[in-house]
């Protein structure tokens, strides 16, 4: 599903799907499933129409709970601690793109880190929009590749695994 909301400085929308439940509105579930986000963040979200449903229409404050509706929304961090280590592009072309990930950079949104992860940083910096994320799995640290050690295949080459299809 394309998102409805696009990609702002590498960030694309996070997204919510409604569960089964008695909220009488889409505001009514957000205050009980965030409750470290306050009403006015959400209300000033949805008053700049950056709150919408899977089929493009701006969520408001009386926008009435729809079991199965995707919300997407941008999520906001304050004080975002910044990573001081840098990702290195190893190759690029018109179909891939290929990056050193230092340690300790998350490589997608999650928890308190936003910008400082490796998808952000790259769709920033390489306006990129979508695609596969793919990492390279070293023969000698994964019991993923036992196949692979075990038969008769070469053991020159390189392992990608795709792990994720990302819709910026």
């Amino acid at each position: 599903m394309k998102a409805p909301l696009p990609t702002v400085a590498g960030v694309g929308p996070s997204c919510q799907w409604l569960p089964p439940g008695a909220w009488k509105t889409v505001l009514d579930f957000f205050k009980e499933q965030y409750p470290q986000v306050d009403v006015e963040t959400w209300t000033t979200r949805m008053a700049k129409g950056e709150v919408m449903d899977d089929t493009g229409r701006r969520v408001d404050l009386q926008t009435a709970y729809r079991v199965g509706a995707c919300i997407f929304y941008y999520r906001e961090l304050e004080n975002e601690k910044v990573i001081p280590y840098v990702e290195h592009v190893l190759y690029q072309d018109e179909h891939i793109l290929v990056a050193d990930k230092p340690h300790f950079l998350p490589v997608i949104p999650s928890g308190r880190f936003l910008h400082q992860t490796l998808l952000v940083r790259l769709q920033k910096d390489h306006n990129l929009e979508g695609g596969s994320i793919c990492f390279l799995l070293p023969l000698n640290l994964t019991k993923l590749n036992m196949p692979i050690r075990s038969s008769r295949i070469p053991k020159h080459g390189i392992c990608l695994k795709v792990v994720s299809e990302y819709q910026g």
